[in-house]
Formats: C-alpha cells, sequence, structure tokens
C-alpha cells in the first residue's frame, strides 16, 4: 500500500447510526481505550458475517465506520480532552484514539472476528494528521471520525480517517485526514495473514 491523496470518504447509502450504546460492537478497539467514543454516535454499514477462510471481494463500504464525539454538549467530555487554553485538543490523546479507529476499520474488512480465520491488525505506519490550512481541532463543535480501507496490499491494508467538524444544524466542515497502514496477523500464530480484495465502487 502506499498513502495517496483521496477523495473525502461519503457516508455510503446503506449506513446505519445508531447510539452510544452500539459503540462496543461495532468499534470494539476504539470503545476499550476512548472515554469519547463511549459517548459517542457511531455509524456503520451492515455486512453478513463470513466464517469461512475465503478471500474474497469487498467494497470500501464493508469496511466504512463513523463515530461522533459530542463535545459542544457535553462539558465533562470537553474538560478531559482539552488543553489548559480551554478550547484546544489534546493532540497525542486523539492520534492515539486516530490509531485506534483506522484499527476497528482495518478489522471491519478482513473479518477479524470471523470464528473460521480469528484475526488481529497491527499498525505499520501512520503519517499523522494533515490539517487543512485556516482549519484547527478545537472543542467548540462536535468531532466526527469516518474511515474506511481504501487499498489492500496481500497482508496490508492503507486506511484513510477524515476528521470533521460538525455544527448545531449537522453540517460537517472537513478539517483533515490521517492515512494509516494496518497488517493483519493470525491471532494464533502471529504470521501475516492475507486480507480481501477492494473492488471499485464504495457503497
Amino acid at each position: 500500500c502506499s498513502s495517496t491523496t483521496a477523495l473525502r470518504l461519503r457516508r455510503p447509502s446503506a449506513h446505519v447510526l445508531g447510539t452510544a450504546s452500539d459503540v462496543e460492537k461495532h468499534l470494539p478497539l476504539l470503545h476499550s481505550l476512548s472515554k469519547g467514543a463511549k459517548r459517542g454516535t457511531p455509524g456503520w454499514v451492515p455486512q453478513p458475517p463470513l466464517n469461512s477462510t475465503e478471500i474474497v471481494d469487498r467494497k470500501r463500504s464493508a469496511s466504512w465506520l463513523e463515530v461522533t464525539y459530542p463535545f459542544a454538549s457535553d462539558t465533562e467530555l470537553r474538560d478531559h480532552y482539552q488543553l489548559a487554553d480551554g478550547s484546544s485538543l489534546r493532540a497525542g490523546m486523539f492520534l492515539e484514539e486516530l490509531d485506534a479507529f483506522s484499527a476497528d476499520c482495518a478489522f471491519r474488512h478482513c473479518d477479524g472476528t470471523s470464528q473460521a480465520r480469528p484475526l488481529t491488525v497491527v499498525t505499520a505506519a501512520h503519517d499523522g494528521l494533515a490539517l487543512e490550512p485556516g482549519t484547527s481541532l478545537t472543542m467548540t463543535s462536535d468531532l466526527r471520525l469516518r474511515g474506511a480501507v481504501v487499498n489492500v496490499g496481500r497482508s496490508s491494508m492503507e486506511v484513510q480517517t477524515d476528521v470533521l467538524r460538525v455544527d448545531s444544524d449537522g453540517s460537517e466542515e472537513y478539517t483533515g485526514s490521517v492515512f494509516t497502514i494496518m497488517v493483519a496477523r493470525d491471532a494464533e500464530n502471529v504470521h501475516a495473514a492475507s486480507v480481501h480484495r477492494l473492488v471499485g465502487g464504495d457503497s
């Protein structure tokens, strides 16, 4: 895989928006790490379970995930994530959560929960967050992560994660993107594991 400038991710037509109670099921890695995600609103595309060792074709939407951190309405959550200036986001904490979110997208693409071929994913490369000129990560609005696998190799997956500010009327402002390379490993012997192919179309 190689990082390239990609189009901003959109919501697939088949997406579902849930409640905070759905985060653990659909974003288990982020849920275990993130206080914000536990209180957030997740989004995902339903996928049939694949309980076989077969490598299949998958569209981008198979790995699509989203979560919205309710900073605008949750004072306690803002206090947890903000710097001493009262408005800026603690970047180190947030980048750690971005990595876990990317792992959830990769885990979803390669059916890491399959009983026939249980897998895990590890971070191989992470390019950091490239912000759009004139934008910043502040606590005055809700913050949304939206991600999907956008490129694959034999055992590697490139995940694009877009970061968006969400206004009170629901409109989004694109802030920037992160590209992360994740590698699939067999959960039992930690050897590299093949991942599903990525085919055209994102819905």
